[in-house]
């Protein structure tokens, strides 16, 4: 829940030029012609979506604060994550797995899921099984699908390590996760604001991104 800010309509305009360059910059990472480029603005776009977090939660007072905080530091460690797989892969020319890269990428769905949490514990004060059951359903059949295509294929390959198994499969159920607690804060009453609207078609495209590296990865793309 926001609370509406004291300007008289330039927060507005604060977001929808910076939707606009996000997207502008989407783009620039498909047409980017140096491989360096498209290293770069992975991280670039999730800092610059950490400090229009932050600048959200100080220009609207949210009334938890806290959930937002969570959010802004899991963009956060993803973007530091970034730093470092740019380090590993275009300046020391090496690919090392598991690397300290990983702690970051997985550090963030669970910080995302820590402040998802927060916000649908405030919106429903009251014990509210319908929409956990909802949420539960798209849930449970997302990981079902995630097992067999995106999960079991990492864990039942022999010729991985233990550890290397669990990193990878940690990838997919991480989003299933984040997937599920999504979909409680969809089903959840309450008022549906335009940060609220964002929070959750970046959710959507964040989860189909990493599906989709997934997939291309298990393809040999």
């Amino acid at each position: 829940m926001i609370r509406k800010s004291n300007g008289s309509g330039a927060v507005p305009c604060i977001w929808h030029v910076y939707l606009t360059l996000g997207i502008l910059v989407i783009f620039g990472f498909f047409l980017a012609p140096h491989p360096w480029v498209k290293s770069v603005l992975p991280a670039f776009m999730m800092a610059s979506a950490t400090v229009a977090t932050i600048a959200g939660i100080w220009i609207n007072r949210p009334t938890r604060p806290l959930a937002w905080y969570l959010i802004a530091a899991g963009l956060l460690l993803f973007a530091v994550g970034e730093v470092i797989f740019y380090v590993y892969e275009t300046i020391l020319n090496v690919g090392p797995f598991p690397s300290i890269a990983d702690v970051f990428y997985l550090g963030e769905p669970v910080l995302l899921i820590a402040g998802l949490l927060l916000l649908v514990r405030g919106r429903t004060q009251e014990k509210d099984t319908a929409s956990l059951i909802d949420a539960a359903i798209i849930t449970t059949g997302v990981g079902l699908l995630a097992w067999t295509f995106l999960i079991a294929p990492y864990v039942q390959d022999p010729t991985l390590s233990l550890l290397e198994r669990s990193i990878l499969a940690a990838y997919p159920l991480s989003d299933v996760f984040l997937l599920g607690m999504a979909m409680r804060l969809v089903f959840s009453p309450g008022a549906r604001t335009t940060a609220y609207r964002l929070l959750i078609s970046g959710l959507v495209f964040l989860m189909f991104a990493d599906v989709a590296y997934a997939g291309t990865a298990l393809a040999g793309i």
